[in-house]
C-alpha cells in the first residue's frame, strides 16, 4: 500500500510514520509535486488543504484522509482504552518506578490507588495501585520494580482487612476476567489461576478503513502521551451520588481526570449523604468482602505470598510498610469481625521484618476525606501520605 502526505510537517509525518503498519509506505511530497498514479491515499493536514491541490490531482481523485480529523480520532480511541484498560498506564508507571530515581514505590487494590498521594512522598516516589489489586499481583509488580531498580529502598503497601482472601484470578465475573485479560496479563505475562493467554487479547478498536495503521503503535503513543499530561496520575473512577424522586440514592460511576486544580462530584457527596443512605451503601459493600470468607484456599496462599516477599525484601535491603487503610464507622460497623481476626493473624505469622501502621488507631480523618464507605478523598489522601511520611522518615533510615 502506498499512502502520500503533501503539506504536512516534519513533525507530524514522522509520527504518522511511526504508526504505519507493516508493508505500508509512506512518502512525503514537496508542495509542488504532482501526486503519482499509484496512489493508494493522499493525507492533507485539514480539509481548507483540498483546495491547494493542483487541479491535475483533484482530477486524479484519489482518496484524501485529513490529518485533523485522523488525530481527533485516533485521540478518541485512546483515551477509551487508556480508561477502559489500565495496561498503558501500568506500564508507564511500571517503567518510571523501574528508574534509578525512584526509591518508593506503592502498591494495593483501590485502597492504594485512592488513598495514597505519591507527590506528597516527593519525586522519587511512584504509585502503582490500581483497582482490585490482589497480594499476588501487588507482589509480582514489586519483585519487577526490584529486579529492574537497583535504588528501590522502600515498598508501600496498602491493604483492607478482607486482604488475605482477595484472588481476582479466581473470580468469576466478568471485570475480574477482564480486569487480568486486559491489564494484567499483557504487562506481567502472568494470569495466576485464570487461565488467560495471549489468545485472549482484545478486539481490534480501529476502523477497518484504517488498516494501514498499527493499533499498538497508535495506542501507546496517545496513551503515553495521557500518562505524561496527567502526571503519571492513573484515570479515577470517581464515586458520586445522584438524587432521583423516583428511586432515590443511587450510585453514579464516571471515569475522569483527576486534575491537581478540579474538583470532583465524589469527593464532596459522601459527606453530604444522609447516615441511614451511608449505612445502605457500606452494607451492600461489606456484603461482597464478607463473602470472601469462603476462599480459605486463597487466604492461605496469598499468606505465604506475603511471607516470601517479606523475607524477599528483607534479603534485598528492602523498606517494607503494610498500612491498613481507613474505612468510615458505617463500613466497619457491617464487616464480618472474622476478617480483622484473620487478617492480623496472618500479618503475625510473616517472620520476616516489616513496619506495620492502622489507621484505624489514628484520629484524623472526617466525612470529607472519604468519597464512599470505605475509599479516600484526595483530602484524606494528602493526610494518610503526610502519616506515612513520617512513618518511612523514622524507620527507613
Amino acid at each position: 500500500m502506498q499512502i502520500y502526505c503533501k503539506f504536512l510537517d516534519d513533525e507530524t509525518f514522522e509520527l504518522l510514520k511511526q504508526m504505519m503498519a507493516e508493508g505500508v509506505q509512506l512518502t512525503s511530497l514537496p508542495r509542488e509535486a504532482v501526486v503519482p498514479d499509484d496512489v493508494s491515499l493522499l493525507v492533507i493536514p485539514t480539509k481548507a488543504d483540498i483546495k491547494r491541490l493542483p487541479f491535475v490531482e483533484i482530477e486524479k481523485n484519489p482518496p484524501i484522509l485529513c490529518w485533523d480529523t485522523l488525530d481527533a480520532y485516533l485521540q478518541e480511541i485512546s483515551w477509551t482504552a487508556y480508561c477502559e484498560a489500565e495496561q498503558y498506564y501500568l506500564e508507564y508507571a511500571l517503567e518510571k518506578a523501574s528508574r534509578p530515581s525512584t526509591d518508593t514505590v506503592i502498591l494495593g487494590s483501590s485502597y492504594a490507588k485512592y488513598g495514597l498521594w505519591a507527590p506528597g512522598l516527593g519525586a522519587s516516589c511512584v504509585n502503582l495501585g490500581l483497582d482490585a489489586q490482589d497480594i499476588y499481583y501487588t507482589c509480582k509488580l514489586a519483585e519487577t520494580v526490584i529486579r529492574r531498580n537497583p535504588n528501590l529502598r522502600h515498598i508501600v503497601l496498602a491493604s483492607g482487612y478482607y486482604w488475605f482472601y482477595s484472588d481476582i484470578s479466581r473470580a468469576d465475573s466478568a471485570y475480574a476476567r477482564g480486569l487480568i485479560r486486559d491489564t494484567y496479563y499483557p504487562v506481567l505475562k502472568d494470569a495466576h489461576h485464570a487461565g488467560i493467554s495471549d489468545a485472549a487479547a482484545p478486539d481490534r478498536m480501529l476502523l477497518e478503513e484504517l488498516s494501514f495503521l498499527d493499533e499498538h503503535r497508535v495506542l501507546e503513543h496517545y496513551c503515553r502521551q495521557f500518562y505524561e499530561q496527567m502526571g503519571g496520575e492513573s484515570v479515577k473512577i470517581t464515586r458520586s451520588f445522584a438524587f432521583s424522586s423516583t428511586d432515590g440514592w443511587r450510585i453514579c460511576n464516571r471515569c475522569l481526570r483527576e486534575l491537581s486544580d478540579q474538583r470532583t462530584p465524589g469527593e464532596f457527596a459522601w459527606k453530604m449523604l444522609p447516615p441511614s443512605v451511608k449505612d445502605v451503601f457500606a452494607q451492600a459493600r461489606c456484603r461482597d468482602h464478607n463473602k470472601l470468607l469462603r476462599h480459605v484456599e486463597s487466604y492461605r496462599e496469598n499468606s505465604a505470598v506475603l511471607k516470601d516477599f517479606v523475607s524477599y525484601c528483607n534479603e534485598k535491603k528492602i523498606n517494607v510498610y503494610i498500612l491498613c487503610m481507613p474505612q468510615t464507622e458505617y463500613y466497619l460497623r457491617h464487616l464480618d469481625p472474622r476478617l480483622k481476626e484473620d487478617y492480623f493473624a496472618a500479618l503475625d505469622a510473616v517472620e520476616g521484618e516489616y513496619h506495620f501502621l492502622d489507621f484505624h488507631e489514628v484520629s484524623l480523618l472526617q466525612p470529607v476525606d472519604y468519597i464512599d464507605q470505605d475509599h479516600l478523598s484526595p483530602s484524606g489522601a494528602k493526610k494518610t501520605t503526610a502519616i506515612l511520611k513520617e512513618l518511612i522518615e523514622t524507620c527507613g533510615k
